[in-house]
């Protein structure tokens, strides 16, 4: 019994340390918006992004939870904040629920990989001694 409790808590262990960084910071892929004339944002497809006369028509701003905007190069720099503004009120919520839900998704995953084994490990080693004590 004293042989299972070491390597349970080895286990349990090595399986937090595995999935921490998983559990901390869950990747979610990044989203991209762009910022319209009648400043109302737009998502972009991530291959729009990538050419590179998008790229030097348009500044990159970057937002927590990989969102980048992209404004036009011409917008003032008051327009841009007061749009960074906006866009944070509207759009950074869902994507909070979004890197919380992947959270408890990972640590779920890391809970079952982590308990699983040490309990069927129990499970075998009482079902092997309830055998050996009745017969």
């Amino acid at each position: 019994m004293r042989i299972w409790l070491a390597v349970s808590v080895l286990w349990l262990c090595i399986v937090g340390a595995l999935f921490y960084g998983q559990i901390a910071s869950p990747y979610i892929g990044p989203q991209f918006y762009i910022l319209t004339d009648d400043l109302n944002f737009s998502k972009l497809n991530e291959l729009d992004t990538l050419d590179r006369n998008f790229q030097a028509q348009h500044i990159a701003l970057q937002f927590p939870y990989n969102v980048t905007v992209y404004a036009p190069n011409s917008t003032p720099l008051a327009l841009l904040d007061v749009s960074a503004k906006t866009f944070a009120e509207k759009y950074m919520n869902p994507r909070q629920t979004e890197l919380t839900i992947a959270q408890w998704h990972s640590l779920e995953q890391a809970s079952a990989i982590g308990l699983l084994p040490p309990l069927t490990l129990l499970l075998l080693g009482l079902v092997i001694g309830w055998i050996i004590s009745s017969g």
